[in-house]
């Protein structure tokens, strides 16, 4: 359990993550949308959940935020050093975007680049406090 910063505008609004307890043998990750949770899986049952990450194999913790509406996302950490995190987020009627690899320095080399592309604040049109892919 624990509050994290979800903002960068200086306004910044938070979330209390819950711990939520296990991801069983057989679940389907497409199930887990409740409100600011967290999920712990082990390696033995990972590799039985499915709608996880193309490749993802070993043990992991899924977060859970969700806004307003049927906005929900997913974030899949891994727990093997070795492997990736992603990121879905699901769109209504039952459907989710693909999972996108996020790259860290401590997995990719450049601690700023999703799937290619760097973060980058401000935007193309000038507004302040905004995150964008360039």
């Amino acid at each position: 359990t624990g509050t994290y910063p979800i903002d960068i505008s200086g306004n910044a609004t938070t979330a209390t993550a819950t711990s939520s307890g296990p991801i069983s043998a057989g679940n389907d990750l497409n199930d887990y949308n409740a409100a600011n949770r967290n999920y712990l899986c082990n390696a033995a049952n990972a590799s039985s959940v499915s709608n996880k990450p193309s490749g993802a194999s070993g043990a992991f913790e899924l977060e859970v935020i969700r806004g307003t509406g049927s906005t929900c996302v997913q974030v899949y950490y891994s727990r093997d050093s070795a492997s990736f995190n992603y990121i879905r987020k699901y769109t209504g009627s039952n459907t989710w975007t693909a999972w996108d690899r996020l790259s860290l320095a401590s997995n990719a080399g450049n601690a700023d680049t999703v799937d290619g592309y760097h973060i980058v604040l401000g935007s193309p049109n000038g507004a302040a406090n905004t995150i964008f892919l360039a």
